[in-house]
Order: C-alpha cells, then structure tokens, then sequence
C-alpha cells in the first residue's frame, strides 16, 4: 500500500500541473522593490574591454561567460557597463560573420531598438511605404556603425543587451540572429524590471506599438499603445513624438494598469531607489570611456562633474598629456590590477568613499598597462598630442600609467593562490570587495 501511493505522489509531482519549485530568496525579493527611501541619484559604473570575449574559445563559451558578467553587474547593481575596444588587431578584423542588431542609443532609453525592423517577417510586406523607406535607411546607418567595432564588441554589446531586456519584450525587439544562437544557455538576471504578469508595481518597460498592431482603434491621435506585457497594451495619452518600436519605461496608473505615461528610464532608481537594469555604451578606445557622455547625461541633462573630480587630482596628474580628462564626468574613478595597492590597505570601512559617479575600470587579460601600450589607445593620444601642438621642445610623449586615470589603483584580490583571475571572477571579487567601502548614500 505505501508503495502503490509513493508511486502516486511521484505521478503527480512529475506531471504538467506540478509547481516549480521557487529558487529565489523571499528576502531579496521584498527588499528588489522596497527600494531606497527618497530615491537614490548616485550611480555606478564598469567599463570592461571587448578583448573578454575574444578569448571565449567557442560560441557558446561566449555566450555563457556574457551571462555570468551580466548576473554580476546586476546581482551588485551596476548601472552603466562600458565596452570599449583595447585591440586594434580585433578592430581590425572587422564586425565578421552576420550583421549584428546592437544598438548604442535611443530614445527614452539607451537599450531601445530600431522601429519595423523588429517585427521580423512583418518588415518584408512594407518595404513599398514610406514608413519602410526610414526604417531601411536607420538600419543602414546602425549598420554602417558597427562597422567601426570589432565583431567582440557586437557580440559582446548584443548580449548584454538582450540579458537586460524583460522576457516579454525580447521577442518584438530581438530579431533572429547567430549571435544569439545559444541564448537558451545563458541563466536569467531576474532583475526588478524583469516582471512576471502578476506582478504589479508603479513602474513597467515596454515597447511602442506600430500601428497595425493596435488592438483597436486609438482614443486620441496623439497617444501611443505600449505593450508592457500585461493582459492589455497599456494607452499613453502625451505620447507625441515617440516612434514605433521603441522601447520606454511607463509609469502606471495606479487605479487602472491600462493608462500610463512616459518616463525616463532613471525615474524609478531616482524617485523610488528600484534598481532598473544597467545601460550598455560602447566605445572605440579607453578614450572613449571618458570623453562620451555617459547616459545620466544625455537623460537629465546633468552637468559634469569636472569640479569634485579636479580636486582630486595631483599636480603631476595634472600636467600628464592626455587627450581627455579622466575625472570631468566621474568623481569617483577606480583601477583594477594585480600590480595595485592592496584594498585593505588603501580604504577604511569607518570612513567610506563618497561619490555621485563612480567608475571601476577593468583592464584585459594583460591588464589596464597592456590597455595603454596598445596601438588602438597609443595612436588616438599622439594625433590628439599633435593635433593640440603640445610636441614643444619634441619632449611630449604618451603616458602608458594607468594610475594616472584613477583615484585609486587597486589589487581586489591581493593574496589570490591561482596564476590567473579571469574577467568573470575579478569582475565578482571587486564589486563585492567594494560594496563595504562605498558610500552609497
């Protein structure tokens, strides 16, 4: 009798009505969307080289390590991860293989994505309207963008990019594509913006409807249908001006989900304290990383932060030759080496870092020193050195001391018993080293 009914209960707990079991912590998941009381408008960021992936040995090895950089930027709530390219031989080789679909910006969100292209299929029946005809030219001009980048960094940016999007908006933005073949093995982020259907909170992201997809006719010319992955597109009445297919972040309308406004993505972070995933920049050079504006920039349109940065900075530092300034938009600028100071040493837990913006800076599989004797940065310093006319008395010269760049110049792991820390595990190890030091006030 005991085993006829141990053979039951296992029939019914492998059968399709049985419940997953839950692996999330209930603990995390209250404390996701209590938030910060008043907000929260100091960010951080990570600026990682493309070279990471080149040396994944298969696509899939890619695929996964891309995965395992994402959970960590998220798990510690990164909010801008920067890419840049630190080998001219990748950039040389070219984008290779397909064309890739990353995009570096947009409206309302810098993980956006282009307009009718992302209706797969649907694109085909409309190439002889004049709405095809923008969207066939936006495309060319993103194409002819990533020709710029090494096939690392669109692999690396597209990844990235589609981990941080909500699941039910991945299949409207993302059409097919080699470099996502192995999607399926990378784990989920679960982020706070990820939200299941039940789930409801004052904050969704979404994407603009085009119009044939309305599902039915619209209350006013000026308003926009979102899908935000609830039972019903959700109606933007002050929807002027934002195009089809682009993703935005809607704030709720409490009493009815069906009604909802526009917001910057920055919105739930500022007002709430939510962490709202992290924006993926792409740069040409560790040149770039400085002198691009970074996304709280081009949202708020906030001022830099040259003058807490400049403060900081000694007078050698001062008289270095560089093209760009290393500290106008980040108060807060951080190396990570093996050759740096030790953390404990260098940092107080009774006195924590103070910023607004910070930036850690990872370096590649020779470090951030083999960062700036590469080609792709050296030849960017000496024609802007030339450009400026700083070659007076011909005793100019390009500096290659990546401490030059940082407030601090860091060993995370000082008395690591392996040869090598890869990018996955430094990038783990600094951040959560970091956490007790920071003040994230």
């Amino acid at each position: 009798m005991g085993n006829k009914s141990k053979a039951k209960r296992e029939d019914q707990d492998s059968g399709p009505q049985a419940k997953r079991a839950k692996h999330e912590k209930p603990s995390a998941v209250d404390f996701m969307y209590k938030g910060k009381a008043g907000g929260r408008d100091w960010t951080l960021s990570v600026a990682l080289p493309a070279s990471i992936v080149a040396n994944a040995q298969s696509h899939e090895l890619r695929s996964y390590l891309v995965a395992q950089i994402a959970r960590a930027l998220t798990i510690y709530g990164v909010d801008e991860v920067v890419l840049y390219e630190d080998q001219e031989e990748l950039v040389q080789q070219g984008p290779g293989g397909d064309d890739s679909s990353w995009n570096s910006g947009g409206a309302w969100n810098d993980n956006s994505w282009g307009n009718d292209k992302s209706w797969g299929n649907d694109t085909k029946k409309d190439k002889e309207t004049n709405s095809s005809t923008s969207s066939t030219s936006s495309t060319t001009s993103k194409q002819a963008e990533e020709q710029a980048f090494s096939w690392a960094m669109n692999f690396f940016a597209l990844n990235l990019q589609y981990l941080e999007t909500p699941q039910y908006l991945r299949k409207i933005l993302f059409p097919m594509h080699s470099d996502l073949k192995f999607a399926g093995v990378q784990n989920p982020l679960d982020a706070p913006h990820h939200l299941r259907k039940g789930e409801n909170i004052q904050f969704r992201e979404g994407v603009i409807l085009v119009e044939k997809h309305h599902p039915y006719t619209k209350p006013k010319k000026d308003g926009v249908f979102v899908c935000c992955g609830l039972d019903e597109p959700v109606w933007i009445e002050d929807g002027c001006g934002a195009e089809e297919g682009v993703r935005v972040t809607v704030r709720l309308n409490q009493e009815d989900f069906r009604y909802g406004e526009l917001v910057s993505p920055s919105v739930p972070r500022e007002e709430l304290g939510i962490y709202w995933g992290y924006h993926t920049r792409t740069c040409r050079s560790l040149q770039e990383v400085f002198t691009q504006k970074p996304f709280w920039c081009e949202q708020d349109e906030e001022q830099p932060v040259s003058n807490k940065g400049a403060a900081l900075i000694s007078k050698r530092r001062q008289k270095m030759n560089f093209s760009f300034h290393p500290f106008e938009n980040y108060d807060l600028v951080l190396g990570t080496s093996e050759r740096g100071r030790d953390m404990g040493t260098e940092f107080s837990t009774k006195k924590k870092l103070q910023f607004k913006h910070c930036l850690v800076l990872f370096g590649s599989l020779g470090g951030l020193e083999a960062v700036m004797k590469d080609p792709i940065f050296v030849k960017r310093e000496q024609e802007s050195q030339l450009a400026g006319k700083k070659e007076e008395d011909n005793k100019w010269s390009v500096s290659k001391n990546p401490r030059q760049i940082c407030h601090h110049y860091l060993n995370t792991c000082p008395h690591q018993t392996s040869r090598t820390i890869r990018a996955e595990e430094a990038l783990l190890i600094t951040l959560s080293s970091l956490d007790r030091f920071l003040e994230k006030a």
